[in-house]
């Protein structure tokens, strides 16, 4: 069966190596990476004469909700073509709306396909340490007041994707350090394969 499978969770969970790492142990994968719009998102940015903030207000009435629109409609037109796309994007927003949810399961499903949620997770204290080592320019204004970033960041999984006969409807995957990921990693391949 076809599957679109969101690799998701807030900012430097690790969503990206944990989605990498999937791709590479399935077969005739596609990996879509919200991060691979983000010359279009500076772009939109200098156009408007406002300063780079990813969380701020611009962001988040101009720019956020349509990025994440052409990147999850792009996945589902690879999807009609491809057996398996993955998505990389926190999709937070988006995964604890039920109508939303709705919306993308009958389109999924349009495709004889199937949605497959990976919510990715690590400490706060683990976060903050790949933000600094990271260094990217989209995580300076979080890091100067990282506890008043933090406490407006809902890290709990959306369990309101939790399908009672469906183990695949939502996989918690914690990425707090080597052996958790392991066994992350071996429960979400038995699950995806």
């Amino acid at each position: 069966m076809k599957k679109l499978i969101l690799v998701a969770g807030p900012p430097a969970c690790g969503k990206t190596y944990v989605a990498k790492i999937i791709s590479e142990k399935l077969t005739c994968v596609v990996y879509l990476d919200k991060d691979d719009l983000c010359p279009l998102v500076h772009r939109i940015f200098d156009l408007s004469n406002q300063a780079f903030d990813m969380d701020g207000e611009f962001y988040t009435s101009n720019v956020r909700d349509v990025e994440y629109e052409t990147l999850i409609n792009t996945a589902l037109s690879t999807l009609r073509f491809n057996d398996t796309v993955i998505v990389n994007a926190p999709l937070s927003k988006e995964l604890r709306n039920v109508d939303y949810v709705k919306n993308l399961k009958e389109k999924v499903n349009n495709l004889c396909a199937k949605l497959i949620v990976i919510w990715v997770t690590a400490p706060l204290e683990v976060v903050k340490e790949r933000m600094q080592t990271r260094n990217a320019p989209r995580d300076k204004l979080k890091l100067k007041d990282f506890k008043g970033y933090a406490k407006n960041i809902n890290y709990n999984a959306p369990t309101n994707l939790l399908e009672e006969s469906a183990v695949d409807s939502l996989i918690v995957f914690d990425n707090g350090n080597e052996l958790s990921l392991q066994n992350s990693l071996s429960n979400a391949l038995k699950i995806l394969n």
